[in-house]
């Protein structure tokens, strides 16, 4: 036995699930304050520099209306903006609780269904408390 659970009896009485949910506890503590540490810059207006910098570096110095690279790219990375959408994002969520329900897991669709409203319902709110409209440095 090391010496620091010998000085400290209660330690030896922690069990590992215990312990998880502590960490668990804590990693969700330091993301939630980098979350609010970034949403103060976010509302202070700081990271403006930031996001300039990041769009004018995916575009066409001569014609910013044009990203770099080729045409594909700005193809597929539309797609993928598509996949993040109300629409795909309720297909995937009615097709996992169809099957859920079908193999009897009712609790588990209960589950996934109150996270999907719940994270849409959290987007929401976000946005309306932020209300930052898209930087204008490049056109959209």
């Amino acid at each position: 036995m090391s010496v620091a659970l010998r000085r400290w009896p209660r330690f030896r009485r922690l069990e590992c699930n215990e312990i998880t949910w502590l960490l668990a506890g804590l990693g969700i503590c330091v993301l939630l304050f980098l979350f609010f540490m970034l949403a103060s810059e976010v509302t202070e207006g700081e990271t403006t520099a930031l996001d300039t910098k990041v769009l004018t570096s995916l575009r066409n110095a001569s014609e910013p209306s044009r990203t770099i690279g080729p045409a594909w790219v700005e193809s597929a990375m539309l797609d993928l903006t598509a996949l993040g959408s109300p629409t795909v994002l309720g297909l995937v969520v009615a097709g996992v609780l169809g099957f859920l329900l079908l193999q009897g897991r009712h609790h588990t669709a209960l589950v996934v269904l109150v996270a999907a409203v719940g994270g849409e319902l959290a987007n929401s709110a976000l946005k309306d408390m932020f209300m930052r409209p898209r930087p204008s440095v490049v056109p959209h």
